[in-house]
């Protein structure tokens, strides 16, 4: 490397712009192919003896400590299998041990083994002119992983409670806009809008300074605060006993009034809400229901009267309501009603504004374990999953049709343990377990059809969140001493596109579904590692002072009045610093941003002179996939099966492993 190149680096790290490094590696990964094929009705017994026989096969080549099962990469039909070493000279040593050998599995499975350097350069170049449907879908994942003209913002918690406001592209890294000591434990409003802190009775509300636009002041001490997802109001929650019943009473505070707008009696809590749900808003802040006993009753916000003012919409008798819950867009709530001992349950759709609503008696016994309600982003469909000592039943609803609705089936005695829509609200994804099948299942469905959901992959998870853009589930399973798995899965081809193991202290995918954030806490210290949807790491940072992370949209609608708001903005004084700023800040950050980019741009052309290394910002997220097509020949139909040639003769070490040392592997995995 040059002095001017070292120079330059530097001089981008001191202004916190890390320059992108290759993280191919490819000398590194080793593929075996001709291995045994895993039977669909033993899949997991088989997968689970495979793997340990790979392992100790790479065992002979590294240490214990440096090896971890994790880097065994193996799809569900076996036959092929990944492994990823540390070091090239293990990969090396590796080949050299066990390419042509037929000392671990017999005469009839002679292994071919080679590290991916080689198999590219075997491979050649891909065809060319030869577009399908999978190519033109592979092109679309690079083009959601390369949105140039979207940023995503990280905001970076410190020890000292301090916040980093940071910008992420995928080309030129993360990059430090500002610092804010904002005094006191710092959360966010669901747009990201307001950044807000809690402290000694008083709200403090940020945009993107230290200097709060908004402070509410409350008049008495609580147990629970929320901020509406409107980001309007500020719902606080008490609670007490009162011979022997529990009481719960609210207040609302306005945010821009920075004063309290309405307050009700002691009402009796439900045996079965959570004290925050007994009073919610709707999303637009238009409507929110409370209850008062076994009464429902719905308020509806207005200010036609120049003034805001809070009006009783309706009111419904619901007993025993067990689950609540507002649509995400629209001014539906689904209510659950469980039911006694020998009547059915009851599941509703009610508008606050519509008489009569939609019902549906759903026939369940009464011993009901667990009610979960997931809406679809759109708001088009909500799901009823309800589980017993036996089962789980999920029932589908359409808001634009009548009951009945459709049902989701797993085989009998299975229990959901995940539950979620796509981003784009196109498929529903569970993780089903069963006593048959201890080991967690990933089956997904298509929305708003009588198809059956279609078993994806059997793996240890415990949590589980699907991209439609990448076609890629990212699985969170159970790692070894307390760590976690992070896994990227393709749902079209089933098969590993990358596995990472850490230590979780945050989690958290931004808002357009590109990046991961991750948190990884070890004894060196803590590192920040910010990841894109299919599995390819772009960055990796120290950051020992980090307790939390936050995306945050830069385009966020927050900052948008509300119609109502608009119309009174002669009146209302209060209204006047929070629009000028608004209009402040987004001359200033077009400004800022046409600066930033010109200068980043004259510092990478002189920086990298190599065409290659200008590229290779903008490439880095395709390189995961790209590899995964050569690795697995059946990734893409347009390429020809792969076939592995000798390339040099080596002296073959033979290692055994005797029929006892099989039997003592079953036994240790089925123990």
């Amino acid at each position: 490397m040059s002095n001017f190149e070292e120079e330059a680096r530097a001089q981008l790290q001191k202004e916190s712009v890390f320059y992108p490094e290759k993280q191919e590696n490819l000398d590194r990964i080793v593929l075996i192919s001709n291995l045994p094929a895993l039977e669909p009705e033993k899949e997991r017994d088989y997968k689970v003896l495979l793997k340990r026989i790979v392992q100790l096969m790479a065992l002979q080549v590294t240490q214990v400590e440096n090896f971890k099962q994790s880097q065994i990469d193996l799809p569900v039909t076996g036959q092929v299998c990944a492994i990823r070493f540390g070091a090239s000279s293990e990969a090396a040593k590796f080949v050299q041990m066990f390419h042509n050998s037929t000392s671990i599995f017999g005469a009839k499975y002679l292994l071919q083994v080679t590290t991916c350097a080689e198999l590219q350069k075997m491979q050649g170049p891909a065809p060319v002119n030869t577009a399908s449907d999978k190519q033109i879908e592979l092109q679309s994942r690079f083009d959601h992983l390369n949105q140039a003209d979207v940023i995503s913002q990280l905001n970076l918690v410190t020890k000292r409670q301090k916040l980093r406001i940071c910008d992420f592209v995928s080309g030129t890294g993360l990059t430090q806009q500002r610092e804010l000591d904002l005094n006191g434990q710092i959360y966010q409003t669901a747009k990201g809008t307001f950044l807000y802190t809690k402290d000694d009775g008083k709200i403090k509300f940020y945009l993107d300074s230290d200097v709060p636009v908004f402070t509410v002041v409350l008049t008495t001490v609580v147990d629970h605060i929320e901020v509406t997802d409107c980001e309007k109001f500020v719902v606080c929650y008490s609670k007490k006993e009162y011979q022997n019943a529990s009481h719960y009473q609210v207040q609302i505070y306005s945010i821009m009034e920075e004063q309290m707008i309405f307050e009700t009696e002691w009402q009796t809590m439900s045996a079965f809400l959570k004290l925050e749900e007994h009073l919610r808003f709707n999303s637009a802040g238009t409507y929110f229901y409370m209850i008062k006993g076994n009464i429902l009753v719905f308020f509806n916000i207005s200010l036609e009267k120049d003034f805001l003012e809070i009006i009783n919409q309706n009111e419904h008798q619901m007993n025993n309501i067990q689950a609540i819950c507002w649509s995400p867009l629209q001014n539906y709530l689904a209510v659950f009603q469980k039911s006694k001992q020998d009547m059915p349950s009851l599941f509703t759709i009610l508008r606050p504004d519509l008489d009569p609503f939609k019902q549906k008696m759903v026939s369940r016994t009464y011993y009901v374990e667990q009610i979960r309600l997931v809406w679809q982003a759109n708001g088009r469909q909500v799901s009823l999953i309800t589980d017993t000592k036996q089962n789980t039943q999920i029932v589908n609803q359409l808001i634009a049709k009548d009951f009945p609705s459709t049902q989701t089936k797993f085989p009998a005695g299975s229990k959901l343990k995940d539950f979620q829509y796509s981003f784009d609200s196109k498929y529903c994804v569970s993780l089903i377990t069963s006593k048959q099948n201890p080991e967690p299942t990933v089956y997904i469905q298509k929305t708003n059809t009588d198809e059956k959901p279609v078993k994806m992959i059997s793996l240890d998870a415990e949590k589980l969140h699907f991209c439609p853009k990448t076609n890629v589930f990212v699985i969170i399973g159970k790692g070894i001493q307390g760590t976690s798995t992070v896994s990227f899965v393709d749902v079209l081809k089933k098969c590993y596109l990358a596995t990472y193991e850490f230590n979780i202290q945050a989690f958290e995918f931004d808002p357009y579904g590109r990046y991961l954030a991750i948190l990884d806490k070890q004894e060196k210290g803590t590192q920040l590692n910010i990841l894109d949807s299919v599995g390819t790491c772009l960055q990796v940072v120290q950051v020992d002072d980090i307790i939390d992370v936050k995306w945050r949209p830069v385009d966020r609608e927050g900052l948008n009045l509300s119609l109502e708001a608009e119309e009174k903005i002669n009146q209302e004084n209060f209204l006047e610093l929070y629009l000028g700023r608004q209009e402040t800040l987004t001359a200033e950050k077009a400004t800022n941003q046409a600066k930033k980019y010109q200068k980043l741009s004259d510092k990478f052309t002189q920086a990298f002179c190599n065409p290659k290394d200008i590229e290779f910002g903008q490439k880095a997220a395709g390189v995961k996939v790209e590899l995964i097509r050569q690795v697995f020949p059946e990734y893409e139909m347009e390429y020809e099966e792969i076939e592995f040639h000798e390339i040099f003769k080596f002296n073959e070490t033979v290692t055994e492993i005797t029929g006892e040392d099989f039997k003592e592997i079953k036994e240790n995995e089925t123990d």
